[in-house]
This record gives C-alpha cells, structure tokens and sequence, in this order.
C-alpha cells in the first residue's frame, strides 16, 4: 500500500477535514483466502487432525470444503504454501 506523503497527512488534521478519511483497503480474493487458510489452521492446531468435507458438524465440513477448494486450485496452493504450518496441502 502506498503511503501518503507526510505534508498531506498534515493537512488532514485540520479541523475542516475531520471526517475525511483515506479509503479502505479493498479486500482481494488471496486476502479471503488466506483468512480461510489460517482459521482452517487453527481448528488442525486445535483439534489435532485435517477436517473432514464430509463431517456432520457444521465448522468441521466447512472446513473440510474450504481445504479441498485451496488444494484443487493451483495458483491458491502457490498463495497459501507459506501458511501450510501443518503440511495441509502436500
């Protein structure tokens, strides 16, 4: 992200522009990914194995779902490789 150059984010704090705010971030595909990833990793951390698409338990087949979808797509298993703590996609 690129940062704005400090004599801008001086003028900014005068009190006329007290509700001008710079954007936010737009989240990306790879960002929601990545989430997904690392909230999968928890649950392995916390459970102590891979979920299961086909569980019945509701957090454990999302899960599940999610894994297969990152593992089934080849520039998404390149993207979450560094986050693979727990060799999920070997």
């Amino acid at each position: 992200m690129k940062e704005w150059p400090k004599d801008l984010l001086e003028l900014f704090k005068d009190p006329l522009f007290k509700d001008v705010h710079s954007p936010e971030p737009k989240i990306t595909d790879q960002d929601r990914i990545k989430s997904s990833f690392l909230s999968i990793n928890r649950w392995v951390e916390e459970q102590g194995r891979v979920p299961d698409k086909t569980a019945v338990v509701r957090p454990e087949r999302s899960y599940g779902i999610q894994l297969d979808g990152i593992r089934n797509v080849e520039w998404k298993r390149r993207a979450m490789k560094p986050y693979d703590v727990y060799h999920l996609l070997d």
